[in-house]
């Protein structure tokens, strides 16, 4: 399987659809949406909201790539540096977003490449650590990132609702060299 990404160009329609397709899948979007309120559980944002999110550029240097095996898109990564919501205020830190949007790509090495184009990324910027948010109950996800060498720095208690329960957002974090 041949594994590449493409800087996502927020103008091309068809690959921000097959991006919005992955955020309002109900099987990903729990995973990767933190849920504020109760009510807001189930609820997803209309497709021109999310291309407005993605065509505005915030006050740091944001990325998206998407991630094709074999020419076909199967998910994506984001990456912004000293966003405003890092547990840790460590200037020089890469906030990794990763979503394999794909469910036949999971498990297959897909998420374990991307990181590694994550990591020379954050490392281009000059990233000397990177932080992440994985909620409590994606034992999954939080399995494979200590296995790539992430620790946990804290929680954010309550922080996210799903199945009419609150859960902690788990703060992770990796050291680069």
């Amino acid at each position: 399987m041949n594994i590449t990404t493409e800087l996502l160009d927020p103008h091309n329609e068809a690959l921000l659809k097959k991006l919005f397709s992955w955020e309002t899948d109900p099987k990903i979007h729990p995973l990767i949406t933190p849920v504020f309120k109760e009510e807001d559980q189930g609820k997803v944002v209309s497709f021109e909201k999310f291309k407005a999110r993605h065509l505005e550029s915030g006050n740091y240097t944001s990325e998206i790539f998407v991630l094709f095996a074999d020419n076909i898109p199967v998910g994506n990564f984001s990456l912004m540096m000293d966003p405003g919501h890092l547990f840790l205020k460590e200037k020089g830190t890469a906030w990794l977003g990763l979503t394999i949007g794909e469910s036949d790509y999971w498990g297959t090495g897909v998420a374990a490449r991307a990181m590694e184009f994550f990591e020379k990324r954050a490392l281009h910027h000059k990233a000397h650590r990177i932080e992440l948010g994985v909620f409590e109950f994606n034992p999954r996800a939080q399995k494979f990132y200590k296995k790539l060498g992430f620790v946990e720095i804290g929680r954010l208690e309550k922080f996210t609702w799903k199945d009419g329960q609150r859960f902690d957002d788990i703060r992770m974090e990796k050291r680069l060299n």
